[in-house]
């Protein structure tokens, strides 16, 4: 299976969302499935994806948007890609979906939009 998470980690945000997505990973790595993590450049993520097995992708400019687009599609044959991450716009994720067979979006905001599977 090839799995892929989306998520941001910045010195001042984003620690939730790398734990929460590095716990995840953790089944899918014991089950020897490939692993990409796309995010912004972190000595932490980089540590984590180098013990892991795990592909880093690093996102180079914050919040442009086109970039995910850009990655997701020189990855091929995604099955899962998990997304937690704020201010990923409902015409985003219905751009992306035609690169995974499913998507899972992690979100503390439950009146909002989703385009996704789970």
């Amino acid at each position: 299976m090839r799995v892929a998470f989306i998520f941001d980690f910045f010195q001042e945000t984003g620690a939730g969302h790398f734990i929460r997505c590095s716990e995840i990973s953790k089944r899918f790595i014991s089950k020897k499935n490939k692993i990409y993590f796309i995010t912004n450049f972190s000595y932490i993520t980089e540590n984590f994806t180098k013990e892991n097995k795990i592909k880093l992708i690093k996102k180079e400019k914050k919040n442009q948007d086109y970039e995910y687009l850009k990655i997701l599609s020189s990855i091929h044959n995604l099955d899962l890609l998990i997304i937690d991450k704020y201010n990923f716009n409902l015409m985003l994720q219905k751009k992306i979906k035609k690169f995974s067979k499913k998507i899972l979006i992690i979100s503390d905001h439950k009146n909002k939009k989703y385009y996704c599977d789970f």
